[in-house]
């Protein structure tokens, strides 16, 4: 399938991330989010994402400002929980997974290619880690790599 052959989207259609409040669950785990992702084409579809499971994507091929500016959040919102939500991502470039460290591209045919950006992470002293992170949109969730090697689990000290 190619730009060409798909339909766009109607006018005024986007995907919105929003805050709330009181906290809600993450609609894939247990986690407690302020975070949800709406969709204005289907007004009943209200979904709360964790940081892990948050990614905003797009609702066309042709994104909106706004839905550019809440996936690059969604990108950076995950770099900074990872990171215990201390520092900051200022830099977020959409890569060719090839272009990803360590990543082994999968051959199956069954599955969804990833989505991968470049990243740093700016710790309070200054320090700059240089990392790359995907989306699974087969399993709905982000992953980061540094210095070529999955980090898989969200460490329990305040630095990774």
């Amino acid at each position: 399938m190619n730009e060409q052959s798909v339909s766009p989207a109607p006018a005024g259609e986007e995907n919105r991330l929003i805050y709330v409040y009181p906290p809600l669950q993450c609609s894939h785990c247990t986690r407690l989010t302020s975070v949800a992702l709406l969709n204005s084409a289907l007004p009943q579809w209200f979904a709360p994402r964790c940081p892990l499971h948050g990614y905003a994507a797009p609702y066309s091929l042709t994104p909106t400002p706004r839905e550019e500016d809440d996936e690059r959040f969604s990108v950076e919102r995950f770099v900074c929980w990872m990171f215990h939500d201390v520092g900051t991502c200022p830099l977020v470039a959409a890569r060719p997974l090839e272009q990803v460290p360590g990543y082994q591209i999968s051959l199956d045919p069954h599955q969804f290619e990833p989505l991968a950006w470049e990243c740093h992470h700016v710790a309070p002293d200054g320090t700059v880690t240089p990392l790359h992170v995907m989306w699974s949109i087969d399993a709905s969730i982000f992953s980061l790599y540094r210095n070529g090697a999955l980090i898989s689990e969200r460490p329990s000290e305040a630095v990774i």
